[in-house]
């Protein structure tokens, strides 16, 4: 049986985006983040995703 969705609001749809953006688990991840000082270069992440992103 397929599942139908029903069309959410923008509303509800900022909602649940400001949600996880202010997780704990999310905010321990880029706190983490921010302490390794590993950094990712634009050309590493293009490539990881295979697309290309005009500068």
């Amino acid at each position: 049986m397929i599942k139908k969705f029903r069309k959410r609001s923008r509303r509800e749809i900022l909602k649940e985006n400001l949600e996880a953006l202010s997780s704990p688990n999310y905010l321990k991840r880029i706190a983490l983040a921010r302490k390794s000082k590993k950094f990712i270069s634009a050309a590493q992440i293009e490539e990881e995703l295979g697309i290309s992103i005009k500068y």
